[in-house]
């Protein structure tokens, strides 16, 4: 019995007593209960925030009329192919409505039935300015809602453009109907009359309005058309149109039903939205591009007479940031500069299309580059382009070898200018099947690309600007047989559109150095013989010598002899040239071995003895195939004294290209 009162004394105080007023499970047994009132009232206004409405972005008049069962149709098929493009900012699947929401107005949009992946967006100003200390507006003035088959209400208590929002493509038109809003002032490319649209404006209250056309559309301020008496802005709405085309889609290797899928263009509009303030900077990029709502802004948008000789750096150089392909070959050290890229496309575009040179074009690079675009790399800046110069870490002046590409290069059938490299580079980014993961892999891409289009190793042209590539990206160039470009393109200005044309020789000697060597005769052979340096000068009268003098050791019984020759970077090679000492037969090389090798350390023997003959005549090594290498050591074997001095000598020693 004790044990039975024990039992139960513990089940009845491990019992837990919950504040419930009902029993285990649900209330009611799972019967719908809540009570939920849908916002329906569309004579009701929530004036809550007409005062921050009233700042920022305007109020509409109640005179202007609403509309009633208003059936628009829209087309939401498309080609979203932002991951496949590989760029930074894609523009994104978002529809105009041309349709603009009161501030605080009820809005109902009904769906038809079966499409359940849309949502709208009321407002373009899409900037969160929380992080920003007293800014001009209400930090969030955007809103979303996800739009379900049927009716949907959706209210904005600010006001701004109705758009769209499509994730997934809908192959056939969808039928929206609305009911509440008014209709924006907006100006389309192609369908618009401008007179009738001029005369609209004027008796407009609608504080914004959008310029639409087919691959751009510009959020902007009604009352800055009125300022400006702009009346007509069919050629800036036309400008932008075509500049997004030929100068981001078509110059990144996009094009409409592409045969390559990853060539696709997206051909979804690039937006820009001027904003009364905006979380950073002047301007910033992303989806949408957002700008300052000043004159220079609305200017680089809207008004032709700006924006014809390409005052708009600004706008170019935000949606530049927008197609950087930073994960494939724009490294590190190029992000304020691979952006300013297409607005020198564009100044190649409007020339060829005026009749002009494209330098007119050419806008200002921001600094003093007009003597020599190469001046501060001459004069020994550390790290050279990479480097910390300063003047070499303008973003500006790391402009000055994409020009030098762009003006000077040409494919490998000539036909092709520097200018067709960028969507050769863009698509072939878009077909990488790796990203880079670092600075090297992508100078590494950016070389062999450049190197492909052309059919010439550019390795010289990274070498003069300081841009290191590793010595894999060089040996896999060396086996496609390319020969060396030879002008001198890095010396060319392009602010003045001179210099570029001189002749460089890649297998030139000044710069080559002897790496090592076994003896060298300091003394005995005069004052200036003797020096394994003497190997490479150019002047066959003087030579390398093995050391005879005290303390000797220049024998071939003393120990193996030799001479190490470093030629800077790595070179093709198919011939060997060797020239003997001029004056004295008995220490001429007469057989000898040959190393080579890519770092210094690691040796291939090229095999031997190969035999030099006792002569005063240039003679030639050829090699069975072209081999690609930096470094190459001469073994002397015997000489010509018939195992009398033993010693060696070596007037000159050069190589050549296939």
């Amino acid at each position: 019995m004790s044990v039975m009162a024990f039992m139960l004394l513990m089940l009845f105080a491990c019992r837990k007593k919950y504040p419930y007023h009902f029993e285990d499970g649900t209330p009611g047994h799972g019967a719908d209960s809540a009570k939920i009132t849908v916002d329906t009232s569309m004579s009701s206004v929530d004036r809550s925030k007409f005062a921050a409405a009233r700042v920022f972005p305007g109020l509409v008049g109640e005179q202007v009329p609403r509309v009633k069962g208003y059936k628009l149709t829209l087309d939401l098929d498309y080609h979203f192919v932002g991951k496949t493009l590989r760029i930074s900012v894609p523009p994104l699947p978002q529809f105009s409505t041309g349709l603009y929401a009161p501030p605080g107005e009820l809005m109902k949009i009904e769906v038809p039935s079966g499409l359940r992946n849309l949502s709208v967006q009321i407002g373009a100003w899409t900037d969160n300015l929380s992080n920003k200390l007293n800014p001009k507006r209400d930090p969030v003035i955007v809103s979303r809602k996800k739009l379900h088959p049927g009716t949907n209400y959706v209210r904005n208590l600010y006001g701004g453009p109705i758009y769209i929002l499509s994730p997934r493509p809908v192959e056939n038109p969808v039928d929206l109907v609305f009911t509440g809003p008014v209709k924006s002032p907006d100006f389309i490319l192609g369908e618009t009359d401008p007179a009738e649209w001029w005369q609209n404006l004027e008796q407009s209250e609608i504080p914004w309005l959008e310029l639409r056309s087919p691959n751009f559309i510009a959020v902007v301020p009604r009352d800055k058309f009125l300022k400006e008496h702009l009346s007509d802005p069919t050629k800036a709405v036309q400008f932008w149109n075509n500049a997004v085309l030929e100068d981001y889609y078509k110059w990144e290797g996009l094009t409409r039903n592409a045969t390559d899928p990853l060539d696709q263009a997206p051909f979804l509009p690039f937006r820009a939205v001027l904003d009364i303030d905006i979380s950073v900077g002047y301007g910033h990029s992303g989806f949408p591009v957002m700008f300052v709502n000043d004159m220079y802004w609305f200017n680089s948008v809207a008004n032709y007479k700006s924006i014809k000789d390409l005052d708009a750096w600004g706008t170019f150089h935000e949606f530049g940031h927008n197609n950087q392909q930073t994960g494939i070959w724009s490294w590190s050290t190029l992000g304020e500069t691979t952006n300013n890229l297409f607005i020198y496309k564009a100044a190649h575009r409007i020339a060829q299309e005026r009749g002009i040179s494209q330098f007119k074009f050419f806008p200002d690079l921001h600094g003093n580059f007009s003597e020599n675009p190469m001046k501060f790399v001459q004069e020994g800046a550390p790290g050279g382009f990479d480097g910390s110069n300063s003047m070499i870490d303008d973003p500006f002046y790391r402009l000055i070898p994409f020009l030098q590409i762009f003006v000077k290069a040409q494919d490998s059938t000539g036909g092709g200018d520097g200018f067709d490299f960028m969507p050769f580079l863009y698509s072939r980014a878009r077909h990488a099947k790796v990203p880079s993961f670092n600075d090297i892999d992508k100078h590494d891409f950016f070389y062999r690309a450049i190197c492909d289009y052309s059919h010439q190793d550019w390795k010289f042209f990274f070498k003069a600007w300081g841009i290191r590539i590793s010595n894999q990206a060089q040996a896999t160039i060396a086996k496609r047989n390319y020969p060396f470009m030879t002008q001198k393109i890095w010396t060319y200005n392009p602010l003045v559109d001179t210099g570029g044309t001189g002749q460089f020789q890649p297998y030139k000697r000044s710069n080559w150095s002897v790496y090592d060597f076994s003896t060298e005769e300091l003394t005995g052979e005069g004052a200036n013989n003797g020096h394994a340096i003497n190997a490479i000068d150019n002047d066959i009268n003087t030579y390398w010598h093995s050391s005879w003098s005290n303390p000797g050791g220049g024998k071939l019984s003393d120990g193996p002899q030799w001479i190490t020759i470093d030629m800077e970077t790595p070179l093709q090679v198919k011939k060997f040239h060797f020239v003997q000492r001029q004056n004295n037969s008995l220490v001429r090389i007469q057989q000898y071995r040959l190393k080579v090798s890519m770092d210094g350390g690691n040796w291939t023997d090229l095999g031997g003895p190969f035999v030099l003959d006792n002569s005063t005549a240039e003679q030639v090594l050829t090699l069975p195939s072209t081999m690609t290498f930096q470094y190459f050591k001469i073994v002397p074997q015997s000489d010509y004294s018939g195992g009398g001095t033993e010693y060696v000598a070596l007037a000159e020693v050069w190589v050549t290209a296939p």
